[in-house]
């Protein structure tokens, strides 16, 4: 009775250690998901931040410019590089009633980065009226 006990606790040694990698990429991922909503969530609040800036400041002398820098200054927390960011029509001069896009494209790495080079590319536009 003893010896069948002994093996029955192999056992659940065995199969806990086959179980184990599956659990802990799960849980990765669980995280992964996780931190990839608030990445998502960071992105779409520095394109409105662009988009609101250039549409209610359309007339100073480098609004494009401004509106990214308003939006790379809202998504800072993800390591966004400037060159990122799209302002769209790209002009000097606004009008009133001009639609104006600011658009993040950002590669987001899967797992923290731990499989390797595997990216998701995140895209987020805001679009704004210019007001005045």
């Amino acid at each position: 009775m003893i010896k069948l006990l002994r093996k029955e606790q192999a056992n659940a040694l065995v199969e806990f250690a086959l179980v184990l990698p599956f659990l802990f990429v799960f849980l990765l991922g669980t995280f992964d998901l996780g931190h990839s909503f608030v990445t998502y969530i960071t992105l779409a609040n520095g394109a409105r931040e662009g988009a609101r800036w250039l549409s209610t400041h359309p007339s100073t002398s480098n609004p494009v410019e401004d509106a990214r820098v308003y939006a790379w200054t809202a998504a800072e927390a993800t390591n966004l590089d400037i060159s990122q960011i799209t302002v769209t029509p790209d002009r000097t001069t606004y009008d009133p009633g001009d639609e104006v896009t600011v658009a993040v494209d950002y590669p987001y790495p899967l797992l923290f980065g731990a499989i390797g080079p595997l990216t998701i590319n995140m895209h987020v536009e805001a679009t704004m009226t210019v007001l005045y």
